[in-house]
């Protein structure tokens, strides 16, 4: 990633765009393009927060313009310990008691530190729905998805689907114990303190 930008920047500097050969003048507008987010500079500072808040910001501009260089950036700026660690959080990263969209965030953050693990968007697709919750898998399982992103968000529809019903059946059973209580009209339970005087 570092390269590219080093790259562009060269070109940038070397003159005008009419003076440029056609590749030269791809590569303008691919700068172009980049500078038009606005994009931070990495100062190289050993704060892991800071690293990862920039390599996610810079991840999401690559990503729009279809450049992905991220695991040479973990290579050159985070230590292996923490590499390591962020790949194992990745292979053991489950839904659990996660909604859908905190778990999709979990997978695409920590899927950077574990590109050999999801090198195409089959392999992808595949380890987020392995990892959702049964309950959510079952609805997924009749369903047609070609793509991450239709993983995503037809499993935050049977998520949905899943917390209706639920409460549904959580408001319907509350009724019939109210309904039962007026219905049975069970007598209020004696005082403790009158059968302890007695």
């Amino acid at each position: 990633m570092t390269d590219i930008l080093e790259q562009l920047a060269e070109r940038q500097s070397a003159g005008p765009l009419n003076q440029l050969g056609a590749q030269d003048r791809g590569e303008d507008r691919a700068l172009e393009r980049f500078l038009k987010f606005n994009p931070s500079k990495f100062t190289g500072e050993p704060n892991l927060e800071v690293a990862e808040n920039w390599l996610e910001r810079m991840t999401n501009i690559f990503s729009a313009l279809d450049y992905i260089e991220n695991r040479e950036f973990n290579e050159k700026f985070l230590p292996p310990l923490i590499q390591e660690k962020r790949e194992d959080e990745f292979i053991k990263l489950r839904q659990g008691t996660l909604s859908v969209a905190e778990y999709e965030g979990k997978f695409t953050k920590l899927s950077k530190y574990a590109p050999e693990l999801v090198t195409n968007e089959q392999k992808r697709i595949r380890r987020f729905v392995q990892e959702l919750n049964v309950e959510i898998q079952e609805g997924l399982a009749v369903v047609q998805i070609s793509t991450f992103t239709e993983a995503f968000e037809k499993s935050q529809r049977v998520e949905s689907t899943r917390m209706q019903v639920r409460d549904f059946h959580y408001k319907k059973g509350v009724f019939l114990v109210i309904l039962l209580v007026r219905l049975v009209k069970v007598p209020p339970l004696p005082r403790w303190e009158e059968e302890w005087e007695e």
